[in-house]
This record gives structure tokens, sequence and C-alpha cells, in this order.
């Protein structure tokens, strides 16, 4: 049996069966040359050309002076990581939430809002986003282009496709239109660059009619499409996540496609991303996200083949359980902020914070603090190796943590006698803000940016992350050529049994064919999830030795002489799987413990290794 490591600094960890081993690199401090500042709002990219080159970018200020001190400052590497140097502080800039990116031959970007700037002419005071271009790979930067974008959450990305819009510049943000109603009304811009970010042409724009909505992030597919996921609110239990796209070198913006409803509390959604490798699952486009669906807030994934027309289920990507509901007023943990990533041989990498190793007692309705945690996929996203911790110390907010302050302010209207409403807000429990970072250099490696308090600071820090082992096909060589014949057969059930005594559940099955073909064998099944609200669970008597995602059932020898005939089933065959550290479930009303709920849930999928034969 081969077994998956995963290696976190010098200690390497025998995990389950497989093909693979992933290795974790020592934290970092990309901040020291900024110690005394909160760094929120993390991103990081790396040089296509140059894969030890690296750009981080956050927003910073001084905890006792946010009002004068807020501003978007950058880090570069030359040494894949290993230590890091402040290039990027303009000091004329009063800026939040900056945007990073490297576009082809050395040219790196950076995009912020400019909220208050002294310098450069007088039209850059008007607020909108400045566009800063290095060609030297982020050593050194040059005058900004102003772009009349006036949302501070915006997104960049380069068409680094060598197609027919190679070397163009993408920015996306939000800003709003009066209607001729008079109502205010969302609108989003894409502005293009079609000299490497040197000027950009006026924004193509598309109104929306209603809903609060804000950027999520763009990227660019193989052909040139340019695919913009944005986040959609029309109410507290109406969220979705919309894609748009550009099929014409930002010419055009095509109308908004839902992925799917994600509520009812939508969190922070990832930045979505390509395969550009070219491997099986090149050109799959993949966006991930938080939401409460569970009764807690847990990490879905979803893909799509077909440029953002059709996606798949969303998948969960947080291997860990609720919190016993003995022990909790709601379900929990919960986790937030996301990001993925997909390297050269097409393995899918996706970082987020992390609740599940934080004390109960110190988490406070859905706050309190985290780790990073990353989790790898080598077959498109269907199955994931175990989740492994990046971060070596948590992030955590408390009453002695350095807090931060900011104005508010209500304004008197004009004509009123109200007086003007104002003070200082304090954010003990300081946010990350909606971002954290993760990259794909040109070796495959990835590499993370995350903040942390473990300084009495949040700071910058980051780690490089090695997974061995190349996207292939249902996961496996022997499998590889096998065709999906999910939608062509039932598995059915016709007897379930359970032994207390050794916590063994079997569950007798039999496939059917409801197509009107043969289908002929030999006829596996591969499970792609795998989980209990009652019970950690485990498969026992899988064919390849596998206890989780990745496992396989033989129903060869279940299938008659001469195939499948439509209408016929196969002899049934035992799926056998272990139940450990069974207890109580969560009513649906939260009133109180309840043994009742589902004691096995998985995916799976139906494989045949001869294409579908005519009767």
């Amino acid at each position: 049996m081969k077994l998956f490591f995963v290696t976190i600094g010098l200690t390497a960890i025998a995990l389950s069966p497989c093909h693979a081993q992933v290795t974790v690199g020592a934290n970092v401090r990309v901040s020291r040359e900024h110690s005394s500042l909160i760094h929120i709002e993390p991103l990081i990219a790396a040089d296509p050309s140059d894969p030890a080159r690296l750009l981080a970018c956050a927003w910073v200020f001084d905890p006792g002076n946010v009002f004068e001190t807020q501003t978007a400052l950058a880090y570069t590497s030359s040494d894949s990581g290993k230590s890091w140097t402040l290039t990027f502080n303009d000091k004329r800039l009063r800026s939040q939430y900056p945007t990073c990116a490297y576009g082809p031959r050395r040219t790196a970007y950076i995009v912020a809002p400019a909220n208050s700037f002294e310098g450069w002419g007088s039209s850059l005071t008007q607020g909108g986003l400045l566009v800063y271009r290095s060609i030297d790979s982020g050593k050194t930067w040059l005058k900004p282009v102003r772009l009349p974008h006036t949302h501070a959450l915006s997104f960049l990305a380069t068409d680094r496709t060598g197609g027919k819009y190679d070397g163009r510049v993408y920015v996306a943000a939000f800003s709003s239109q009066v209607g001729n109603d008079g109502r205010e009304k969302p609108m989003l811009s894409l502005s293009t660059s079609i000299d490497g970010g040197a000027s950009f042409r006026i924004p193509v724009q598309r109104v929306f009619d209603q809903g609060a909505i804000r950027v999520a992030g763009l990227t660019v597919l193989a052909d040139g499409t340019v695919a913009i996921a944005t986040y959609v609110h029309t109410g507290i239990s109406s969220e979705r996540i919309d894609m748009i796209t550009s099929s014409d070198g930002g010419e055009t913006l095509s109308p908004p496609s839902a992925i799917f409803p994600a509520g009812p509390m939508l969190a922070d959604i990832s930045s979505p991303t390509v395969d550009a490798s070219r491997g099986p699952f090149r050109n799959r486009l993949y966006v991930a996200w938080g939401d409460d669906r569970s009764g807690r807030y847990e990490i879905y994934l979803s893909h799509s083949n077909d440029k953002a027309k059709t996606w798949s289920k969303p998948r969960v990507i947080n291997d860990d359980r609720e919190w016993p509901a003995q022990q909790a007023r709601n379900r929990g943990p919960d986790h937030g902020l996301v990001n993925v990533a997909v390297n050269k041989d097409g393995v899918v990498g996706v970082l987020w914070y992390d609740r599940r190793d934080i004390p109960r007692e110190m988490q406070n309705l859905r706050s309190g603090g985290w780790y990073t945690r990353f989790r790898a996929s080598l077959d498109g996203g269907e199955t994931w190796l175990p989740s492994v911790r990046v971060a070596e110390h948590p992030r955590i907010s408390g009453v002695d943590e350095a807090w931060w302050f900011d104005q508010f302010r209500i304004q008197a209207k004009e004509g009123s006698d109200e007086p003007i409403s104002t003070g200082v807000y304090v954010k003990g429990k300081s946010s990350t803000g909606h971002t954290i970072g993760l990259c794909v250099d040109g070796a495959g490696v990835f590499h993370t940016l995350w903040v942390d308090n473990r300084t009495g600071l949040l700071q910058l820090w980051t780690a490089p992350i090695t997974v061995t082992g190349v996207a292939i096909k249902n996961g496996s060589r022997e499998l590889a050529e096998h065709y999906d014949i999910s939608n062509k057969v039932t598995l059915d059930y016709s007897y379930v049994s359970y032994e207390r005594t050794n916590g063994v559940l079997t569950v007798t099955a039999k496939l059917t064919n409801k197509s009107k073909e043969l289908i002929g064998g030999p006829i596996k099944i591969r499970l792609l999830s795998l989980g209990s609200q009652l019970a950690a669970i485990s498969v026992v008597n899988a064919q390849n030795g596998m206890a989780g995602e990745g496992a396989i059932w033989d129903f060869t020898q279940a299938l008659p002489s001469a195939g499948l005939a439509p209408g016929a089933s196969t002899s049934t065959q035992p799926l056998v799987f272990r139940l450990t550290d069974l207890r109580h479930n969560q009513d649906a009303d939260f009133r109180g413990p309840v043994f009742e709920g589902k004691i096995l849930k998985m995916d799976v999928r139906v494989l045949a290794a001869d294409n579908v034969m005519k009767p």
C-alpha cells in the first residue's frame, strides 16, 4: 500500500493511501519592515516569467491613527518567499483594498482606490482607482493611471494566453448610476488596456436593476474569455454568485449567469481561477466561497467546463465535523475567507481560515480566531486529499489585543436643523478584511498569504506548499480511460445492517440500468465524498484499500456475462463502513440534541471501462 504523506516543517505524517505528497514550508513574516502597522486585505501574485519572484499587497494603517495613516503597501520576494522587501509605498496615497497581479514580460500591477491623493495633477484627487505599473517585476513603479471607478473593492487580471488578446489588462469594479427613476443602481465596470496598462479604454458597463453587488474577482480563460465573479445580495435570504463574461477582449459584457443560490447567508467569495495546464481539466473554471446552508459557515467549491454556463454541484471542502449538539448554541465551527488556485500540473488548491482547532470557549458567535488551512485535489475537484494546517500560530481576537480606531460621522442634511452625529469606532476584534492570498508560481508551488496576530498586531505571513502529483481523470491511470455512466444507472439499497460491537455499517447495493442501451464492464463505483451527521465514518471494503474519498468498489462480478441490459440490475454487493464517535445531532429548530439524521452521506460516480453498447 502506498501512503500519502503531509510534511509540516520537518515532520512527516502518513494520512491515507494515495499517490501524492503535500509539503508545507515554514512560516515567513512578509511585513517585518512595518511591524508596527496593522495589515489586512492580503493578496499575493507570482511572476509567470520568474518562479522565484512574488508580489504581496495589503491595506495597512497605524492602529492609533487610522484617520491619517491608511494606505496600500506591497512587498516583493526574489527568492520564492524566503525573504521580502518593501517596494511599493506611495506616501501621497490614502487608500484601501489594493489588488496586485503580474502580467507577461516581467510586468507587475497594483490597483488601489484614490480616497485621497496629492500630486501628479488635480484630476487624481477626485477619487477613482489608480493603476500602478512596474516593468521590472515589482522593484520600481511608474506613475499611476486613473480609472473612473468609484467602488473601493476592485480586481485585476491579465491575459497570458498567447492568443488574440494576449497582454491585455482588465480591471473590474462596481460603481453606481442614477437611473431615470431617480434610484441609484449598481453598475459593473470593466476597463481594458491594450498597451500593457499604460492607458485604458473607456469602461464597458452593465447596470443592474436591484441588489447590492460587488466584484469578487476575475480571471482569463484559455481562449481569452474574461470571467468575472460577482456577489449579489437582494435580501437576507436571497444571496447568490453570478458570473459575467466577455468573449471579445473587454468590448462587451454578457448578461449575468447565476452559478446557484448560495445562502441563506453568503460569506466572501474567492476570485475565480482557471486550469491553464495541459492536463485533462484544461480550461475548467473554479470558484470557492463560504455560506451557512448547513447551519454553520462551511467552504464550498464548484467548477464549470463550459465557460461559466453550467456549474457542478457545490462541494464542501472543509473536512471537519460540526460541534456536538450539547456544546453548541448554534452549529459550528464556522469557517471563512477562501481562495483557490491551480498549478501547472492541474492540481487544485484551496486555502481558507479554519476554526476547528480553536477551543469552543474562545469562540464567540462566529468570531474568535482561526488557523489557515489548505486542501488539494488531483482529479479536477472531485475528491480531495486531507486538509493540512498552514499557519504555525492562530489568529486570536480578544480584549487584550491591540485595538484600532476609526471615525464615524452622519452629516446633517442640508436645510435641516439636525446636528452632526460623530464619534470613534473601536475594533478590538480586528477584521482581516475580505481576502486571503493564494497563488501558484511557474514551478507549480502554491504560495499562501494571510494575517495573524502572533506578534500582537495583524501582520502578513506566507508559507510555500508543494503538492507532488499531477491531475488525472478519475484519480488514477487505471481509471483514466473509464467512462462516466452515472446518468445511465441508479444505485439502490436492498438491505442495511449495523453491528454495534464493532461499529460496522453494511449497505447491500445494486446497480440498475435506466438507459435504453446495453452497458458493458468492467464497472466500478468511485467515492467522491463521504460523511455522516451522527458519526465519524470510513470505508472498510474498498478494492483499492482507501478509507475515504477515492475509494473504489468493483461491481464487475455483479454484472451479467452479456452486459447490463436496459432495465436490468446487477447482483447485490456489500458497501461496508465503520462508524466511530457517535453523538447526538442538533434538531432543525435548535431545541436540543436528538439522535436522528443522515448516518451515511456520499457522492459517487459509476464508471465503465467499455463505452455503452447499443443493444
